[in-house]
């Protein structure tokens, strides 16, 4: 019983090429593995940032989690884009319980970027402002959320 080495070699280059169009598929489309418990959208595009920009500018890029200690929130920070001058951001929320529940978020913004200080930051609401620093480690952020009640730091470790 013989093979007809034409239809081998089609069927192996069929293979190959769905293998390779699987294989753009996933790393366009990587799922993003959280420890923490948030709302995500199924639109997260995470863009390599350009080699011109200073590389504690270009560590904020990815995702990030943590929990804040009033009402032990968990929380995301996934960083789509970055630049010397802006960022395009998702900020997300898990459940937060007690005196002031509220339920999850997740909600994209358009951050300001700080080169001196290695820190990107934006407003939610007409109150709240956070601001994210890049540690020497470029593994963590300090997150720092102020409002008129109270100013709480965390660390935020990086997903991916």
């Amino acid at each position: 019983m013989g093979f007809d080495m034409k239809i081998v070699s089609n069927f192996l280059l069929l293979v190959l090429l769905l293998s390779m169009a699987l294989c753009d598929i996933s790393q366009a489309g990587d799922e993003i593995r959280l420890n923490v418990k948030v709302p995500l959208p199924n639109d997260i595009d995470i863009i390599t940032p350009d080699e011109s920009i200073p590389k504690e500018l270009a560590a904020f890029s990815g995702c990030w989690e943590g929990k804040w200690s009033d009402y032990a929130t968990e929380t995301a920070l996934i960083v789509e884009e970055i630049n010397t001058k802006s960022a395009k951001v998702i900020y997300c929320l898990g459940k937060s319980s007690g005196l002031y529940s509220m339920p999850p978020s997740c909600d994209r913004y358009q951050a300001k970027v700080s080169p001196d200080s290695m820190q990107i930051s934006f407003p939610v609401g007409g109150t709240v402002n956070y601001f994210f620093s890049m540690q020497k480690n470029f593994n963590q952020i300090k997150a720092t959320k102020k409002s008129p009640l109270d100013v709480i730091d965390i660390i935020m470790n990086k997903i991916q």
